[in-house]
């Protein structure tokens, strides 16, 4: 009797670690091993809006690994989606730490700056990414914006139209153009931006934002009398058509 019990005991413990070890061995068969193969899951995972999902994921991925510093810039990226900004901007300067050099990285750390209210940096940062990629089209558009957001609307509006050469359908960019120009009381161009952002993606966001421009609702104020157009230029047309939609 007390073998048979002492046998019953054994089978249950031996079919429980059985059960346990069958369903360890499928989760850990989810998992990728290859690390380009974990970049990818974490990365769909992302695309999902599972952000700490991903950033778990990524965090498998050993320091020694050769993809680890295109890990910690796929990882900022979920960091920033997630708004933990200061973790975002750590894994950014990891990567350029470890020699990952890519224009996404420095746009990235552009848009954080800006974010996190340090837009002077943004501009210092992303100066010098224009001059290794002149022709970065997000690299334009984060300096633009860095350059709006510190009171300088004539060369937030010069970067903007580079951008816009590059990729002449990026609403935000237009959206620039449309804040610099209001600024400068350049109304005529103002408002021909910000129907190009309408036409583009027409948000509800978008078509407020431009209600209130024009009834005067926005906090900014035209400063037509501070930014005189350049010396030479023809602007008559510009200020006739001013004049007939004000």
């Amino acid at each position: 009797m007390y073998l048979n019990n002492k046998f019953h005991a054994f089978f249950i413990i031996f079919f429980l670690l059985f059960q346990i070890s069958l369903r360890t061995s499928s989760q850990t068969e989810n998992i990728p091993e290859k690390s380009s193969d974990i970049i990818n899951a974490a990365i769909q995972l992302h695309d999902e809006g599972k952000y700490d999902e991903a950033i778990q994921l990524y965090k498998k991925i050993s320091l020694c690994d050769p993809d680890y510093p295109l890990a910690c810039y796929e990882m900022a990226l979920s960091y920033y989606a997630a708004g933990n900004f200061d973790e975002a901007l750590n894994k950014c300067n990891e990567a350029i730490l470890l020699r990952y050099e890519d224009p996404g990285i420095y746009g990235l750390i552009g848009s954080l700056l800006d974010d996190m209210g340090k837009p002077d940096e943004g501009i210092k940062l992303l100066e010098k990414a224009v001059k290794t990629w002149p022709y970065n089209q997000n690299i334009l558009y984060n300096l633009a914006l860095c350059y709006l957001n510190t009171g300088n609307p004539v060369k937030a509006e010069e970067v903007a139209l580079k951008s816009l050469i590059i990729n002449p359908y990026h609403t935000r960019t237009h959206l620039i153009l449309a804040k610099a120009n209001y600024v400068m009381g350049r109304i005529a161009q103002s408002y021909l931006a910000y129907n190009m952002v309408i036409l583009l993606n027409p948000y509800l966001k978008y078509i407020s934002e431009f209600e209130n421009c024009i009834s005067g609702k926005t906090q900014d104020v035209p400063l037509a009398y501070k930014y005189p157009y350049p010396q030479g230029s023809n602007h008559r047309k510009w200020d006739d058509l001013k004049w007939l939609i004000q």
